[in-house]
């Protein structure tokens, strides 16, 4: 509160003089204020509303006052509020005077906006409609004020509005928003509301004049299979699935076939403004001329796969060479299946029981064709190898001594990479892969054998050294152990139990001239839980000891006499965590199956397993299978078998269909 007194004297100062005139004081000063000092914001169509003035320590009422009451007037008593139109307004309070304060007023702005209004369309949507139908109208209603409502389309290209009257029309098809508009009056503002109409295109269709399969051989002509049809005007082109197989014209459909096999032939037409593109399809099946398999025959079944280029070709057999492939399944266990890039197991042919494959390609046949045995000449004393995801055989004994090369990646279908290699015709040498090359070494051609050789390619090859500081052997055994070569014991006109290693193979170092297993020749070694494992052989006698070593100069005898007989020219390989010894003589050959975890205790598998018992055999492991390599019964056979569990074994076979 602010009180002024005002004092009025005559002279210069002191105590008032007694006859000074009281009724001459002004009157004081006094503040009121309001609740909500504003400005106060309110929507066109709300409640009356009160904001009190208060304060001022005269006894004079107060009373309120609109500055323009066709916005708001107010009550003069009360200061109770009501809205009246839109618009910016002042409301004052005034207290009244009285004999000792002076009158005093306070204000505040009242700011009065349009309300808003919603309106709807009778379909909220979305609305789909199709080329070619008729006008229709969807009304949007609603709003309290008093402006009208118009009506517009976001894409006129597709479809039309009446502004007025709301009615579509539909153009092409597409999709566009439609907007409905109510105008804003004085007390409600604009409102607006839409919807989605979508006018997919006309689906339209084609077809090849041939809708396939199309068969096809190597040799035949360029074709053309057109597409037609269709309401739209947009082009056709063409195209292949497989460009290996066929390639096209893409504007003529012209087809020129390259390989065997399967592609899908296309044809696309393109849409246009009314019309949604289509695409049919017909497949063609190229017959290649010939088709090469594989099969590995089991007890019960064979398992069969072929070249890719065979794939949609039926796959027919039987065990009558006269089946009429038409109705093959009456034939003798006759059966078809679809090739594709997947193993068949067909039950035609078994180890028991002979039979004939065709292919069918349309309505020709193949050729009829039975199982062939693999295609490197049979010997004796071969070794095999490794290398670069491929299996490698070299020289051996097949009445003469072969210094022939010949590489699989199957075990059954063999490739000669070399009929002559660099190296003497020779057999009982050894064959390993070290430090990304082929190395041979050893054995017997005539004589004693103590060079070294080697191959990036298995076709040709290097001599590293003609005469390592070893003497010439055969019947020796080599592995790879600690990042360099190892050869330990063989033949060199009397046994050897002597320990050699290079990390080159040039220059060789003697671990040790007299190891702790006996002289011995045909035993066998392989690397075993990070050691090197020496199993068997013949020391004068034929011998079933078991020696390990970690560093190739001292020997552990892990046992004198293991479970299997004692024996040489056995194999012995690592499969599957465990040691795998097969076959063998021990005054006859065998054909039984062990396998050790530690080299020390031995378990039987097979006694008598499915391949008969070989001779001088070799042992690979490849594919995650056991492969046992040209094992026969004496005769000299090309055989290769295969097993993953080392008691089931499948013999390998090979072959190729024609159809001409």
């Amino acid at each position: 509160m602010l009180l002024l007194i005002i004092l009025s004297a005559c002279g210069g100062g002191g105590a008032p003089p007694s006859n000074s005139n009281p009724s001459q004081a002004t009157s004081l000063i006094q503040i009121i204020s309001v609740t909500n000092p504003g400005p106060i914001d309110k929507v066109y169509g709300q409640a009356n509303f009160t904001n009190l003035a208060y304060g001022g320590i005269g006894t004079g009422d107060i009373s309120y006052s609109s500055s323009d009451t066709n916005i708001a007037t107010v009550n003069a008593s009360s200061g109770e509020v009501s809205i009246i139109s839109v618009g910016t307004v002042t409301i004052t309070a005034s207290k009244a005077a009285d004999n000792q304060y002076a009158a005093a007023d306070v204000s505040y702005t009242l700011n009065i906006s349009p309300d808003t209004q919603v309106i709807n369309f009778t379909d909220p949507g979305p609305i789909s409609k199709s080329y070619g139908d008729a006008n229709f109208s969807n009304l949007a209603s609603g709003g309290v004020g008093s402006g009208a409502i118009s009506y517009s389309s976001s894409n006129t290209s597709v479809a039309l509005v009446d502004a007025t009257s709301g009615e579509v029309s539909i153009i092409i098809p597409g999709f566009t928003i439609i907007t409905a508009t109510k105008a804003a009056d004085k007390h409600y503002r604009a409102a607006t509301t839409s919807y989605k109409i979508s006018i997919p295109k006309l689906v339209q269709s084609i077809a090849f004049a041939d809708s396939g399969p199309i068969y096809k051989t190597l040799n035949s002509a360029s074709f053309i299979n057109t597409a037609s049809g269709g309401l739209g005007s947009g082009i056709t082109v063409y195209s292949s699935s497989n460009t290996h197989v066929a390639r096209l014209n893409s504007s003529s459909g012209e087809v020129d076939i390259f390989n065997s096999g399967q592609a899908i032939i296309s044809a696309l037409k393109y849409g246009d403004e009314i019309h949604s593109p289509v695409q049919t399809s017909y497949t063609l099946i190229v017959a290649p001329d010939s088709a090469n398999f594989r099969a590995w025959v089991g007890a019960t079944d064979t398992q069969v796969n072929f070249d890719s280029g065979a794939e949609g070709l039926n796959f027919i057999r039987s065990t009558d060479k006269n089946c009429d492939l038409a109705n093959y399944s009456v034939c003798a266990n006759g059966q078809l299946d679809i090739l594709a890039n997947s193993i068949i197991t067909d039950t035609a042919i078994n180890a028991n029981r002979t039979g004939w494959y065709w292919l069918q390609h349309g309505n020709t046949n193949s050729q009829a064709t039975t199982l062939a045995l693999p295609n490197f000449t049979a010997r004796e004393d071969l070794q095999v190898a490794e290398f670069g995801n491929r299996l490698w055989l070299a020289g051996g004994f097949d009445g003469s001594l072969k210094n022939d090369v010949w590489s699989s990646d199957n075990g059954i279908t063999w490739m000669q990479t070399a009929a002559n290699a660099a190296f003497s015709a020779r057999y009982d040498h050894q064959l390993l892969s070290f430090n990304n090359k082929l190395w041979l070494i050893g054995g017997w051609d005539g004589g004693l054998k103590n060079d070294v050789w080697s191959s990036s390619d298995g076709t040709t090859w290097t001599q590293a050294t003609a005469n390592a500081a070893f003497s010439g052997r055969y019947s020796h055994q080599t592995v790879v152990f600690d990042n360099k070569m190892w050869l330990i014991a063989g033949w060199d006109g009397s046994m050897k139990n002597d320990v050699w290693s290079s990390s080159d193979g040039i220059s060789w170092t003697q671990e040790t001239a007299s190891a702790a297993f006996s002289a011995r020749y045909d035993h066998q070694v392989e690397v075993f839980n990070n050691k090197m494992w020496l199993i068997g052989g013949r020391d004068g006698a034929n011998k079933n000891d078991v020696w390990s070593s970690s560093d190739g100069i001292n020997w552990i005898q892990e046992t004198a006499a293991a479970a299997f007989s004692a024996r040489y020219d056995h194999q012995v390989s690592v499969f599957n965590g465990k040691l795998w010894l097969i076959g063998g003589w021990d005054g006859a050959n065998k054909n039984d199956v062990w396998s050790s975890s530690d080299g020390t205790n031995w378990s039987q598998k097979t006694n008598n397993a499915d391949f008969p018992a070989p001779s001088a055999p070799q042992l690979q492991v490849f594919d995650n299978k056991l492969l046992l390599i040209d094992a026969d019964n004496g005769a000299t056979e090309n055989q290769v078998w295969s097993s993953t569990d080392g008691i089931n074994w499948r013999q390998g076979h090979h072959n190729t269909i024609y159809f001409q």
